[in-house]
């Protein structure tokens, strides 16, 4: 249906932006909205694409007047911060071989924990996890040397997502949970919008499509650690002062 108004309204926007809208560009934005964009709402988050995407086409010089899968793909990475490799990226044997046997070679001897996390990133990338969860989330244990971190920065860096990574030793204390959500409201820094809403807070913004990493947990205080229940069950963390921070499409470690 979303895709039958966006055909309905295709001469409008080619007529308003002097462009020309294609049938592919069309599906690529409902599907990609649908896929990358949860907290939005069919038709408007697929016209919304289409509108933003012709708008910059118009404003650049480029004679090529057309709006393809590409503009599409290039606009939802702007607002949502993954890169269009990653949704060109399509789960396919090759790549998936060969992205395992990266990690594998890099991260020695832990073949069952590097399998059971790119699975669920394989589940993601085919659409099919719950749409109020984070990508996947997973308790790393054993002692130190067994490639526990390495192993986060080896996904990082292959499925091109930022690393976000929190020392948990630092937030020992009941009060260190200002430090991930901001100062609750009275206290020093709640009305400061570069500390309101809390490290967690500002860099899940900033990187919705991340790995992060909650290094030595078992050292956070405890009501630090209640902050993951409202990630894992909701996908989302809320700040002290009301901001929402996006973790669907993040792997918690």
């Amino acid at each position: 249906v979303a895709i039958q108004i966006l055909e309905g309204l295709r001469d409008n926007y080619e007529g308003f932006h002097n462009v020309e809208i294609t049938d592919a560009a069309i599906k690529a934005a409902v599907d990609l909205s649908v896929r990358f964009q949860n907290d939005k709402k069919l038709p408007d988050k697929a016209i919304d694409l289409i509108d933003s995407a012709a708008a910059l086409k118009r404003s650049t010089d480029d004679v090529n007047r057309i709006i393809d899968v590409i503009q599409v793909q290039r606009e939802i990475s702007r607002i949502t911060g993954i890169p269009v490799n990653q949704m060109e990226q399509e789960k396919n044997s090759v790549d998936i071989t060969s992205v395992e046997k990266d990690i594998k070679q890099r991260v020695y001897g832990q073949d069952t924990a590097v399998e059971q996390i790119l699975d669920r990133v394989w589940v993601n990338q085919a659409g099919l996890k719950s749409n109020n969860r984070p990508v996947g989330s997973f308790l790393m244990l054993g002692p130190t040397g067994t490639g526990k971190t390495e192993l986060a920065k080896s996904i990082s860096e292959r499925l091109a997502m930022k690393l976000i990574r929190f020392d948990m030793s630092e937030y020992g204390e009941r009060h260190s949970v200002s430090r991930l959500i901001g100062a609750p409201p009275g206290y020093v820094g709640y009305e400061d919008s570069n500390l309101a809403g809390g490290l967690l807070i500002n860099e899940v913004s900033k990187h919705p499509h991340s790995v992060i990493l909650f290094d030595e947990i078992e050292k956070a205080h405890p009501e630090v650690v209640q902050i993951l229940l409202q990630i894992m069950d909701e996908g989302f963390v809320t700040g002290s002062n009301g901001k929402r921070a996006d973790c669907r499409q993040a792997i918690i470690l």
